[in-house]
């Protein structure tokens, strides 16, 4: 009865295992579109703070 169990438990975990590490999650293409535009401006952000600019302190001005 004890060795029935314990090989339930060892397939349940094992086949969980297999079938986690072949589904893969897919990212949506708009997703990582937006993500490449985000990381670009924090790049650009991050690059004029070393240049002694910085947004936050700058006047906001909407002339539209």
């Amino acid at each position: 009865m004890k060795i029935r169990f314990i090989l339930f438990i060892m397939m349940f975990f094992l086949g969980g295992a297999s079938g986690y590490a072949s589904s893969e999650k897919s990212i949506s293409k708009e997703l990582l579109s937006e993500y490449k535009k985000f990381s670009l401006a924090e790049c650009i952000e991050k690059n004029y703070e070393k240049m002694g600019v910085v947004f936050t302190k700058l006047p906001l001005k909407d002339n539209t």
